[in-house]
C-alpha cells in the first residue's frame, strides 16, 4: 500500500508543480504589460444600439439605467475659426472604429505627448448615455466614452470603478484627418 500511495504523491506533485509552470509561462508570456488594444477598450458598435446599463456614478448616488444617447464629434474648423459639432450615426462610428481597433497602446508616455492635448485643439469623440425614463433634459445626458484626437495620436478615456479616469494614448499617423474625413 505504501508504494502505491508514493506514486499518487508523486504524480499529484508533478501535476502540481506542471500546473504552476504553466501559470509561470503565461504570466510571463502574456502578462500585464500596461498596455491595451484599442478593440478592448472603445465601445464595440454592435453594441451601441441595445446599450443597457445600470449605474450609479452618473446619479446623486442612486442607482439608474442608462441607454445610449448620442455619438457626438467635435473639431475646430481652422476656416471659420469655430468648434463644429457633428452628431454621428452608429455606421460612422463603426468606420471609426475599424480604423482604430488595432492600434496598441503606449507602454510609457512621454510628458510631451500629454502636454500636446493641453495646448492643441484636439478632435473630441464622445459616446453619450442618458437616463432610461428621463424628460431628456439637457442635463440628463453624461459621457460614457471620449476619444481624443491630434494628428498622430489619440488617447482614450478609461473609467476605474473608484471614480478615477486616466487615458491610454496610441500613436496613428493622421488620426484626426483620417477620422474628419469618415465623418464629413
Amino acid at each position: 500500500m505504501k508504494p502505491q500511495i508514493l506514486s499518487l504523491l508523486f504524480v499529484l506533485g508533478c501535476a502540481v508543480l506542471t500546473g504552476f509552470a504553466f501559470v509561470g509561462y503565461l504570466l510571463y508570456m502574456h502578462g500585464p504589460t500596461g498596455r491595451y488594444l484599442a478593440a478592448n477598450i472603445m465601445l464595440e458598435p454592435s453594441i451601441l444600439q441595445d446599450l443597457t446599463f445600470k449605474d450609479s456614478s452618473y446619479g446623486r448616488g442612486k442607482e439608474g439605467t442608462f441607454v445610449l444617447d448620442s455619438i457626438d464629434f467635435r473639431y475646430f474648423d481652422e476656416k471659420t475659426h469655430a468648434w463644429k459639432k457633428i452628431t454621428l450615426n452608429q455606421e460612422q462610428y463603426a468606420k471609426i472604429y475599424s480604423l482604430l481597433k488595432e492600434d496598441v497602446s503606449l507602454a510609457t508616455v512621454e510628458d510631451e505627448v500629454v502636454a500636446n492635448y493641453a495646448k492643441g485643439n484636439p478632435t473630441l469623440l464622445e459616446i453619450k448615455v442618458k437616463p432610461l425614463l428621463s424628460d431628456h433634459s439637457p442635463h440628463s445626458s453624461h459621457v460614457l466614452q471620449t476619444v481624443n484626437l491630434l494628428v498622430d495620436s489619440y488617447r482614450v478615456k478609461l473609467r476605474a470603478f473608484d471614480g478615477t479616469n486616466d487615458y491610454a494614448y496610441f500613436l496613428h499617423p493622421q488620426a484626426n484627418v483620417k477620422v474628419l474625413s469618415i465623418v464629413q
